[in-house]
């Protein structure tokens, strides 16, 4: 016969030894392949039903058994299998006698009650040692394969069944929108490639599935198959779908490994150090405002970490056009975290503010009740009232800042050492003149004369009492004396400053009596007196939030809204996984 490789045309010497004696048998009584194949009877071109003269198209039923997944390449978007891939069909040229005296000596059992001839892989083959006729089968997505081992039987009523251990690596487009959360579907597709769906008709193999109903699948899975890889497992499930090709006219039978992700690791590598990140920004608002160097770097370790793990993210994904849901988590904690250091920014910026008002205040109280005490020296030297004196003061310095501005003329009395009066007395007005002496009494010295920093004081407290006296009562109630301390950064709560004028009322000497009303009051004297002590209000943080320096304020609400920010981030995009 054709084909063969020993001179006298008889069987290879691959051929088994059984199968050696088999084809010494006579051909009329047995059979053997390299007697069925022979070209004098066999033609390898033309497909089985062509000879039967059905012209129908050939069946062939593809299977494949995964055994292992070997793995799965993100980047590559491509899965790796190791398994047995199997093609039946049926060619009734191939029929043999597997009676005794036939080729009984070339058979050996099968399947129970079935036998069947072995076929040297050599001759199942697109080479130039091809004996019989082979379906074009092919994976259209494959991207490399290794091929094993095969084996290739024929039973006595010509059924064909061709089996390849093989590990194949398919393309597997991958949508990463939902990673960590994501499932995938990876395509295994089988089609012929020069024979169309008129010539070859694919078809799946019938397996048994749960109850009586019966499940058609390509891609099955051995019962102990592996069926993890890295962070991914495999369902034990698949589904098919049958199509042709409009290019080939060939069927295309495509069958979906449904993947699931394993997410818990993810939420320890990812999720779980960005809560923890975010707990430790929350923290950067109770440490003190004044200690920068810790708060900026709470703040940047946060914003460098999930820059990081987006990063580390990135690294084990492709590079895709569309949005990742793990991608926008860590961009709005970036967010969130850069936020916090804004946030600072805006508390360094009113703490200065405070720190400059607070200056002001602090400059008078360098003066202390000394100041006060040695306006009242004066008061009981021109025989005025306390109030006369810095009055005085006031409009002689208001009228020498409007010449410096050039807004005025000069007055006719000169600032000499610091005294805006010059020789009248410090203090006093013009119109005022200190009382003579009984004569024969020795006058009374004149006080020393104001420097120029008492003046500047009295000038700015006096100031401030006619600024915050709204109804130009001639006294500051709570509210009004309250306003006053904010002005210079101070800020009180109403009933600490109630407090505070009832505590100065109480330590006069000579209280004027008089009601509760009229202790909460103060008159100009308890204005300069309680603005020239240390004022340091407690930071208690039990009262309104908004009675608290703007500073501070500012770090209050961040506490109490920042956990809510990062919940409601953690919400939001909980359920917004569906939509990516």
């Amino acid at each position: 016969g054709g084909g063969g490789d020993g001179d006298d045309g008889g069987p290879p010497l691959g051929l088994p030894a059984v199968c050696q004696g088999s084809y010494a048998l006579d051909h009329g009584n047995g059979a053997t392949f390299w007697n069925l194949t022979d070209d004098s009877v066999y033609d390898f071109f033309t497909r089985p039903n062509v000879v039967d003269g059905t012209d129908r198209p050939d069946r062939v039923i593809i299977s494949f058994e995964i055994f292992r997944i070997n793995s799965i390449d993100q980047r590559q978007q491509s899965i790796s299998l190791y398994g047995d891939e199997v093609t039946e069909y049926t060619d009734s040229r191939l029929s043999f006698d597997a009676s005794p005296g036939g080729a009984a000596e070339c058979v050996s059992g099968g399947r129970p009650g079935q036998k069947w001839l072995a076929v040297p892989a050599v001759y199942y083959d697109f080479s130039d040692k091809r004996r019989m006729w082979i379906p074009d089968v092919y994976i259209t997505n494959l991207l490399s394969e290794d091929r094993q081992a095969s084996r290739t039987l024929i039973e006595t009523n010509g059924d064909v069944r061709h089996s390849e251990v093989k590990t194949i690596t398919v393309n597997c487009p991958m949508d990463f929108g939902r990673f960590p959360f994501d499932r995938q579907e990876c395509p295994i597709k089988y089609s012929t490639y020069a024979q169309s769906n008129y010539e070859v008709q694919l078809a799946h193999r019938s397996i048994r599935g749960e109850g009586e109903n019966t499940l058609e699948a390509v891609v099955q899975f051995s019962d102990d198959a592996s069926l993890t890889s890295g962070f991914f497992y495999v369902k034990d499930t698949v589904t098919w779908k049958d199509d042709v090709d409009d290019e080939t006219g060939a069927i295309v039978l495509t069958t979906y490994l449904s993947m699931r992700r394993e997410v818990f690791p993810y939420i320890l590598g990812y999720l779980l150090p960005d809560i923890m990140l975010m707990i430790a920004v929350w923290a950067s608002f109770f440490v003190n405002r004044n200690v920068a160097p810790a708060r900026v770097v709470l703040c940047i370790i946060g914003i460098l970490a999930c820059y990081n793990i987006t990063n580390s993210v990135r690294a084990h994904l492709p590079p895709v056009s569309y949005h990742l849901w793990i991608n926008d988590y860590l961009v709005i904690s970036m967010i969130i975290s850069v936020s916090a250091l804004l946030e600072y920014a805006l508390v360094q910026y009113f703490l200065q503010s405070e720190t400059t008002r607070r200056a002001i205040l602090k400059k008078m109280e360098d003066t202390g009740i000394g100041l006060v005490e040695k306006i009242e020296e004066h008061a009981r030297y021109l025989h005025v009232d306390f109030v006369d004196v810095c009055h005085d003061v006031y409009l002689r310095q208001e009228r020498f800042i409007r010449v410096i501005a050039g807004k005025a003329s000069a007055p006719s009395a000169r600032l000499e050492d610091g005294n805006p009066i010059g020789e009248a007395g410090a203090g006093a007005s013009a119109a005022v003149k200190p009382i003579e002496g009984k004569e024969g009494e020795k006058a009374t010295p004149p006080p020393k004369r104001f420097t120029r920093k008492e003046i500047t004081n009295i000038y700015a407290s006096r100031r401030i009492f006619i600024q915050f006296d709204e109804d130009s009562s001639g006294l500051i109630d709570t509210d009004e004396f309250r306003k006053a301390l904010r002005h210079f950064g101070y800020f009180f709560s109403k009933v600490q400053v109630a407090e505070c004028i009832h505590d100065y009322h109480l330590e006069l000497k000579d209280p004027a009596a008089g009601s509760v009303a009229d202790d909460l009051e103060l008159d100009f004297k308890g204005l300069m007196v309680l603005l020239s002590s240390k004022i340091s209000p407690p930071e208690d943080l039990d009262r309104d939030i908004w009675s608290h320096p703007p500073s501070l304020i500012c770090d209050l609400v961040a506490r109490r809204v920042f956990p809510l920010i990062v919940a409601s981030k953690i919400l939001i995009m909980s359920l917004a996984v569906e939509y990516y």
